[in-house]
């Protein structure tokens, strides 16, 4: 109720009345004790706000697991009164009731429950019992079905990415390192199989095979460092880059411009992997596609980012254009910069060639950080 004071303001205010009794039993009069729940009022307030305004489903039920309130996300995903009705599957519904049963609380139960549309929805459920009443619940629920998508997508993409890469160190195997073996092979099986031959064309044959095997050394050090540099592994990105790069230069393909930034970069190790394979998928990108004659590599370190920036002066293409992206390998790159919470983007016009942005926010740079993120 409301009670005007002196100064004529109305306080809400909670009342407790009882008779007043005499020494003789009699009613005389009431004791009235008046609590003042201005403050009380305006919790409940931003409370309802809140229960009313979230983006996921949040409801209040009795221990017989029948809803007593449910809010406007609530009321926009489900139409059942019953929290259990919503399950699809019997056993997921028989363990959230043996867990509610056993514990005080439930947090990120997944389970599949069925929307108005009666579509499937990947929900993580979350209840505790409430202090101030025993007898009810308060849950929330998260429509993670997106979530599941993305990382359904993810799983897809690096399985889809490790079988390119199997194909494509097969490739490498059969065409140069084989063909090489191939070459020695026959080179040996003339020399065994012809007792004839001349001082000169054993000379030959040998200097053959001698330099069929210094070619099959350096194509088996190339494959080796397209799957996983050692100057990367044990001297880190920068100097990773450089070699691969130098190696480019050497056989007079692209010439590259490189800069780094002064302050001192800590990277994880998978961080630097990741950056490595996109550079490397860019520049091999250039060389079959993009008739460049330079490549620009630039890393700007700023207050809360790494940016990279990658490009090219080659002919360009039309980024409207179907398989654009992916003929860049553009998804597998975003794919990669999924668990540091990266951003790529593509820029390209005709006949100025094409740029690659990357931006990772600095808390996302080193292991430490990352495993906080993920814990």
């Amino acid at each position: 109720i409301k009670i005007q004071f002196k100064k004529r303001a109305n306080i809400d205010c909670q009342c407790i009345v009882t008779h007043l009794l005499s020494d003789q039993k009699e009613k005389i009069g009431f004791i009235v004790i008046a609590r003042d729940v201005r403050k009380l009022l305006e919790y409940e307030t931003k409370y309802q706000k809140i229960f009313q305004d979230s983006s996921d489903a949040i409801f209040i039920m009795d221990i017989n697991k029948a809803l007593l309130e449910t809010n406007k996300a609530w009321n926009k995903m489900f139409k059942s009164n019953s929290l259990l009705n919503l399950f699809i599957d019997e056993n997921k519904k028989n363990e959230f009731e043996q867990q509610l049963r056993t514990k005080s609380s439930v947090k990120d139960f997944y389970a599949k429950l069925k929307s108005k549309e009666n579509r499937y929805v990947d929900c993580l459920i979350s209840i505790v019992r409430l202090k101030e009443n025993k007898k009810n619940y308060q849950g929330i629920i998260k429509d993670i079905t997106i979530q599941k998508e993305n990382e359904s997508n993810v799983i897809n993409a690096i399985v889809k990415t490790e079988e390119n890469e199997r194909k494509r160190i097969a490739t490498d195997l059969h065409d140069s390192l084989g063909q090489q073996l191939s070459a020695i092979l026959f080179y040996l099986g003339t020399l065994k199989g012809n007792k004839n031959l001349s001082s000169e064309n054993i000379s030959e044959i040998l200097e053959k095979s001698h330099d069929a095997i210094l070619n099959s050394v350096q194509e088996l050090r190339n494959i080796c460092f397209n799957i996983m540099p050692r100057t990367l592994e044990n001297y880190g990105l920068f100097e990773a880059i450089k070699e691969l790069c130098a190696k480019i230069e050497k056989q007079k393909i692209l010439d590259f411009k490189i800069s780094f930034p002064k302050e001192q970069l800590l990277l994880s190790k998978s961080l630097e992997i990741t950056i490595f394979r996109i550079v490397q998928e860019f520049i091999s990108n250039t060389i079959k596609h993009a008739n460049a004659k330079i490549v620009k590599i630039n890393f700007i370190l700023t207050e809360n980012h790494l940016n990279v920036k990658i490009s090219d002066n080659g002919c360009g293409f039309d980024l409207t254009k179907s398989n654009s992206n992916n003929g860049l390998g553009i998804k597998n790159m975003e794919t990669r910069l999924l668990p540091y919470n990266g951003k790529i983007s593509l820029q390209s016009d005709i006949n100025k060639g094409t740029k690659c942005f990357i931006s990772i926010e600095k808390f996302f740079l080193n292991e430490i950080n990352y495993e906080k993120e993920r814990n």
